[in-house]
């Protein structure tokens, strides 16, 4: 879980962490009260731990919370478990902040060697990126690894 401390910015006071790389972020209480900041950022803890899934956060969890949410919006998710078929045994296990450029070519290459062209390898790989996307709005993540395309 990210460690989230009161800080100062531009006279209000804010949220701030850092990800897993080191990067930090702040996000606004919009406030000077020092009380109403702490109890805005209680909210605001509260909020990213109740939306985060239980146990490790690793592709494989993210990218079926992506799947059932736009299974719960009626969107269509056909093509997105056929590419999860393909991309799990890679990717499944990896925490996202694991996600590197080699992994990326990695899967590409062996892709290419078990025949797959590289439009459906694109859309396995856009299918991860939308997963990692979906993490990031859930405010799961606070940044999307590299993915590499072909």
């Amino acid at each position: 879980m990210l460690n989230i401390k009161l800080g100062r910015y531009r006279g209000k006071y804010c949220a701030i962490w850092r990800d897993e790389r080191g990067h930090r972020f702040r996000h606004s209480l919009g406030t000077d009260d020092v009380s109403l900041a702490k109890t805005r950022l209680a909210a605001f803890q509260a909020h990213l731990v109740t939306k985060a899934p239980a146990g490790p956060l690793t592709v494989e969890t993210i990218f079926k919370a992506c799947m059932n949410d736009r299974a719960a919006d009626d969107k269509p998710t056909a093509r997105m478990k056929h590419a999860w078929k393909r991309l799990g045994p890679c990717f499944g296990p990896l925490r996202p902040a694991d996600i590197t450029k080699d992994t990326s070519r990695g899967y590409i290459k062996a892709r290419r060697d078990q025949g797959a062209s590289d439009g459906t390898i694109w859309t396995e790989m856009t299918y991860l990126r939308t997963a990692l996307g979906f993490a990031v709005r859930e405010k799961w993540l606070t940044t999307v690894p590299y993915i590499k395309v072909p």
